[in-house]
């Protein structure tokens, strides 16, 4: 949903919900970051302001954890796709 070009409110949907995702999981955001990076690399750069500031916010605060996800190594709940 983060690369829908042409709907504005599908992309303004999606990274306010993943606004409220990464607030709510906190610490368990970390093995997902790097799946999340480069999606909201390209909302940072929407047309639309709003969208523009959820995605900074959301980049902003991932960032803060970045350095963790080197360090974590339990991926026991992540599927298996996922962790290749």
């Amino acid at each position: 949903m983060l690369g829908v070009a042409d709907n504005e409110m599908q992309r303004e949907g999606a990274t306010e919900a993943l606004m409220c995702i990464i607030e709510n999981l906190g610490m368990g955001i970390v093995p997902y970051i790097v799946l999340l990076v480069v999606p909201l690399l390209g909302r940072m750069s929407d047309q639309v302001e709003c969208i523009r500031l959820t995605a900074t916010h959301c980049f902003a605060t991932m960032i803060r954890l970045m350095p963790l996800e080197a360090g974590f190594y339990y991926l026991g709940h992540m599927p298996i796709w996922l962790k290749s």
